[in-house]
């Protein structure tokens, strides 16, 4: 049977075959016994034979009935497999509470079972809630493991909170600061290997060919770059259909999405200077931003909080193009070129501006 590339958020593309597809959603539904291990539960449920005339539903419903009798490992690691059924079957909001359940059980995972961590799980979490819409949940869980001393949950971390950020958006204007706070992860070394994700949805939500030209340039045997050159299509559909874009994006990428009235969701704050990394020129770190509102108050507030903890913000005004004003939190790097780190250990996520002057 033919095979359908798809990309699921904040995963690798996966080769999903048909007849897997087939082989999953007709597994027989199973009289588990209440002292089969977790292992002997998924290892029947994933080597059932296609033909035996059950779908999906009758398999989840089968492995609820045995974690419900199973306890400590056992039911965590049929938790965590429950998420991944669920997520399979497109049945996002259940995925999400699987996966959170079972990184809430203080276990290790079953013996013969896939090793996830308590992060992975939450991420795992997060990731199926984003898939559905479900911002909010996903923020609840991402606030359980922001302070993760794992470099690469950190990331995921980064990643995800930018796409809850782009879910909330509801105008074109909303896209501005999340788009900014991407093109300046795509230049950490600490996102590098999530750097072709980062690339494709900036090139999704943008429409820019210059997101698809470092796709192709860079990693051009990725599935990323597969998406943009149209062999291989987007899932979760809820997930990248409801983030709001420009209509120019959707004629760009040519993918069927949310559009909106036409304007630039490029151009980062601060008086034409840009973040990220230079292409040509030398370039220095003049402050870093930590705040992009509409509303004043917004602005006044974050200030004082980063005030009260020890540094200098200053609220500058931008006024866009459509004649609506922004309020524009930033603190100035110093000396030591520490600003970034000190503002991190401090609780505040920011990214740098640069300037060629």
């Amino acid at each position: 049977m033919d095979c359908v590339r798809k990309f699921l958020p904040g995963r690798s593309f996966q080769v999903v075959c048909c007849l897997s597809i087939f082989f999953l959603c007709n597994i027989i539904g199973i009289q588990y016994l209440t002292a089969a291990s977790a292992a002997q539960i998924i290892a029947d449920a994933a080597d059932r034979s296609a033909t035996q005339g059950a779908d999906i539903a009758e398999v989840i419903t089968a492995v609820e009935s045995a974690a419900e009798s199973a306890s400590g490992s056992d039911k965590r690691s049929l938790y965590a497999f429950l998420g991944e059924l669920t997520e399979q079957a497109g049945m996002y909001n259940a995925a999400a509470k699987w996966y959170a359940s079972a990184a809430g059980i203080a276990a290790a995972p079953a013996s013969g079972t896939t090793a996830y961590t308590s992060e992975q799980l939450v991420l795992a979490a997060v990731r199926a809630a984003l898939s559905g819409g479900d911002y909010e949940t996903a923020d609840t869980y991402l606030a359980s493991i922001r302070n993760t001393r794992t470099e690469a949950t950190a990331a995921y971390v980064r990643l995800y909170t930018v796409w809850a950020w782009l879910c909330r958006a509801e105008t074109e204007e909303d896209l501005l600061e999340p788009v900014v706070l991407l093109t300046s992860y795509a230049d950490l070394p600490s996102m590098q290997n999530l750097r072709p994700v980062i690339y494709l949805t900036l090139w999704f939500v943008t429409g820019s060919a210059e997101w698809s030209g470092k796709l192709a340039g860079e990693f051009p045997d990725t599935p990323e770059a597969a998406v943009v050159s149209g062999s291989a299509e987007l899932v979760p559909s809820p997930f990248w259909y409801f983030l709001p874009r420009p209509e120019s994006a959707v004629l760009a990428t040519g993918v069927a999405g949310k559009g909106m009235d036409d304007t630039s969701v490029n151009s980062p704050a601060g008086g034409g200077q840009r973040t990220g990394t230079a292409a040509s020129g030398q370039e220095t770190i003049v402050r870093h931003q930590l705040g992009f509102f509409r509303n004043k108050e917004n602005a006044e507030r974050l200030a004082e909080r980063v005030r009260e903890a020890g540094f200098s913000p200053d609220i500058t005004e931008e006024t866009r193009s459509s004649g609506t004003v922004y309020f524009v939190v930033t603190v100035r790097e110093d000396a030591s070129g520490s600003v970034s780190l000190k503002l991190k250990n401090a609780g505040f996520e920011s990214y740098p501006v640069y300037s060629n002057e």
